[in-house]
């Protein structure tokens, strides 16, 4: 990150959706043109109890297991990995998830 941009730092936090855990530690940022920006390690425990919880009656189900298992091959208990926004695209890991849409700020006239 260069010093003209402002750093938001996460040093610990944990977002408990039952059964998983997400563990964070990073950096948000914007860039020079107010785009969002980031770099954040993160730590997830409970990726297959969730499956599980999930099954696999219904396509929606189907896919958010599909994604999970093409971005973790095996996960195992505990999933070790990095969440980044660069280039107004969100990587998880080295797979690149989506698109983030320019934000347009509004100015006062």
């Amino acid at each position: 990150m260069s010093k003209n941009e402002s750093v938001i730092k996460i040093k610990e936090m944990m977002i408990k959706l039952e059964p998983i855990e997400i563990y964070v530690n990073g950096e948000i940022a914007f860039d020079y043109n107010l785009q969002p920006i980031s770099d954040i390690k993160i730590s997830i425990k409970g990726i297959n109890q969730a499956i599980d919880i999930l099954g696999t009656d219904d396509n929606f189900t189907m896919g958010i297991i599909l994604l999970i298992n093409l971005i973790f091959p095996n996960p195992k208990d505990i999933i070790k990995t990095t969440l980044t926004i660069k280039n107004q695209k969100l990587w998880i890991g080295s797979n690149q998830i989506i698109s983030i849409p320019k934000i347009h700020w509004k100015t006062e006239d």
